[in-house]
């Protein structure tokens, strides 16, 4: 067992790069945070979802389950009432980039980041290809 602790909800924060996320999935990434407008992304991307009002959101909320309570509340808050073009394609991006730029092992990455080591294993062996390539 590691002695390390778990990241925080800020370190996953710092280490997305928003760099080429369209104005509207920046705006709400101000307000939720990029790990979780990533979330929306990567359950909702290429819909229009609609945002409740803070009355209308009840527990079983589809927001709720993803997000959590706190997190879909603010949401609500910020856009209660709003239909949200979620993007696509910017998630699977931004995600790979984070996982290929990630510190610790396989192990560690995939659970921060909610995929398999068996992916971890594969984009990083990608990455070490590409610049072994690179040398010849």
């Amino acid at each position: 067992m590691s002695d390390q602790a778990p990241p925080t909800e800020q370190d996953v924060e710092q280490e997305i790069d928003t760099t080429g996320w369209p104005a509207r999935l920046l705006d709400v990434a101000e307000e939720i945070g990029a790990a979780s407008a990533l979330l929306l992304v990567e359950k909702f991307a290429g819909i229009s979802l609609y945002v409740p009002t803070e009355r209308e959101l009840a527990r079983s909320h589809l927001l709720v389950r993803e997000l959590g309570w706190d997190k879909a509340v603010t949401l609500c808050r910020a856009r209660g009432g709003e239909h949200i073009e979620v993007p696509t394609l910017y998630y699977a991006r931004a995600k790979k980039a984070a996982i290929v730029r990630a510190i610790g092992s396989n192990r560690a990455i995939a659970m921060k980041y909610r995929v398999t080591e068996a992916y971890v294993r594969r984009l990083r062996r990608h990455l070490f290809e590409d610049k072994q390539r690179s040398l010849f």
